[in-house]
């Protein structure tokens, strides 16, 4: 199975901790976020739907959960999630959407760049001294230009 440009899907897990009370405000047509839950227990390609503001509001069910994942992981898809029928039920809310994927094409100094900027990041959160994250900057381009000499 593959990413479609559109699809239309019932969450599950909507009645799940303490979920049904962010269902109470959607909206026909409003927006959402859709991300892979890589801490889930129970599940390591669950992904997990939330407001803007981040509230909680279900899962993709497994099969489409297994499929999303990593192509969410990826980032070459640019995925838009929208309400398409909601239902408000404290025991079990009920909410179908409908996910947009646009596929992103990028060229090789893009990709470079985006994996320049995430390793700074990671560096900048880890790295105590000015010296560490030099020598690793100077590294990780090094590691770049092999890697894309290729």
């Amino acid at each position: 199975m593959e990413i479609q440009p559109e699809a239309i899907i019932e969450i599950v897990g909507t009645q799940y901790n303490n979920r049904a009370i962010n269902h109470k405000d959607l909206m026909l047509s409003q927006k959402l976020v859709m991300k892979h839950q890589l801490d889930n227990p129970h599940d390591p390609n669950a992904v997990v739907i939330t407001t803007n503001t981040a509230k909680e509001l279900g899962l993709l069910p497994k099969g489409y959960a297994s499929l999303y994942a990593p192509a969410i992981d990826s980032q070459k898809y640019n995925f838009i999630v929208e309400v398409i029928k909601t239902e408000y039920d404290p025991e079990r809310p009920i909410l179908i959407v409908k996910i947009t994927a646009e596929h992103i094409v990028r060229n090789e100094q893009e990709v470079e760049n985006s994996i320049l900027k995430y390793i700074q990041n990671i560096a900048n959160g880890h790295a105590q001294e000015k010296n560490e994250y030099i020598k690793l900057s100077i590294l990780v381009q090094l590691t770049l230009t092999n890697l894309l000499s290729v």
